[in-house]
């Protein structure tokens, strides 16, 4: 069965593409520029990962002028890294994957939702309203993946050693650095995972 996977190079949706992978889903992922800062390495992250997991290269979307107009954290050095909330965010990743889903005749999405979620648009009760919406606009039935929605940072990380994967193949900085910045939301559960990791 085939699923289109948003995937940003980070190791969530990394590891999101791996399960599935490994659950015997024919993987086709895509990479969305919505003028995020750290788009760049992201999407060279996107395309190591893709590499090493055998899959096609992820399709590229170019809809940077959406985080050019509405700013945030992550898509603006106006903005403090530490505030990346960017109203819609998943809602127009799910809107952009279900309408690729479509035009090719797959019916699953797949997007790596934690359960350790800070904005509205990261719960349980958003994907099945999302849900709901892309059927009833699509006028067939959609479905969207959750699979990590029940764990954490620490999880990831974890099935990231068991699988042998790769983590530095991946980026998630949201200020977009070589070094990454210690400061984001990103950095800071990468941080405390491992560190929590080394402890156990």
């Amino acid at each position: 069965m085939k699923v289109i996977v948003l995937a940003s190079g980070g190791l969530d949706s990394s590891i999101l593409c791996l399960l599935l992978q490994n659950r015997g889903y024919d993987i086709k992922s895509l990479f969305i520029n919505y003028g995020q800062l750290a788009c760049a390495r992201e999407w060279e992250a996107c395309q190591n990962a893709a590499r090493y997991l055998s899959i096609d290269s992820p399709l590229y979307v170019d809809l940077s002028d959406f985080g050019t107009q509405i700013k945030s954290g992550l898509t603006s050095t106006e903005i403090d890294v530490a505030d990346p909330y960017l109203p819609n965010r998943n809602l127009l990743f799910l809107l952009v994957a279900s309408s690729y889903a479509i035009s090719t005749n797959i019916s699953h999405v797949a997007i790596g939702l934690l359960s350790s979620h800070v904005f509205p648009d990261q719960t349980r009760e958003f994907i099945k309203s999302a849900e709901l919406a892309l059927r009833t606009s699509l006028g067939v039935n959609i479905n969207v993946l959750v699979p990590l929605i029940g764990l954490n940072k620490y999880d990831v990380v974890r099935l990231a050693q068991h699988y042998n994967f790769p983590i530095h193949f991946t980026y998630s900085c949201h200020t977009g650095n070589e070094t990454p910045c210690g400061r984001c939301i990103s950095c800071l559960e990468m941080e405390s995972a491992l560190d929590v990791l080394e402890r156990s």
